[in-house]
């Protein structure tokens, strides 16, 4: 069985609270799931480069710490592999049968990951050449986990 962590910084305004807990709760049922939020950086919104990257550091390494120990580390960025659900449902496969199946799901902030952020983890995916709201991206996250896993059950997965 897949244990899957989602390990995201922020809050969920209520509306996508609300669909991300639809998609988690399907998600449930496939695999054991924990939400991990990790609280923003703090101060007033960056507007220079070095506070954005001094925001994205800062988070990073939050998001770093609060992943359990010794999971398979997926980080969610635009700087990855992108997917389609029976390729992300093919790559589970893969490394649930290497013994990867404790998963830890990276997503970031609005301001994104540092630089070194892809270094530090097993395997970097992106979601789409879009750019979506970070919040978005754990609701297509729960969603896509969830769909992939019903791939693998070969039972359908599109309602």
């Amino acid at each position: 069985m897949y244990r899957f962590s989602v390990v995201a910084v922020g809050r969920l305004p209520a509306p996508l609270r609300a669909a991300a807990e639809h998609y988690r709760r399907r998600l449930s049922h496939l695999a054991a799931v924990r939400e991990i939020e990790v609280r923003e950086a703090a101060g007033p919104s960056p507007e220079t480069a070095a506070e954005r990257e001094r925001v994205r550091a800062d988070e990073s390494a939050r998001v770093l710490r609060a992943t359990p120990k010794g999971v398979f580390r997926v980080l969610v960025d635009p700087r990855g592999t992108m997917l389609t659900s029976e390729a992300l449902a093919a790559h589970l496969d893969r490394w649930g049968m290497a013994g990867r199946s404790d998963i830890a799901w990276l997503i970031g902030g609005s301001e994104g990951f540092s630089r070194e952020m892809p270094e530090a983890v097993d395997f970097v995916w992106s979601l789409s050449p879009l750019t979506f709201p970070h919040p978005l991206a754990r609701v297509i996250v729960y969603e896509q986990l969830y769909r992939a896993l019903k791939i693998l059950r070969g039972e359908p997965y599109h309602k």
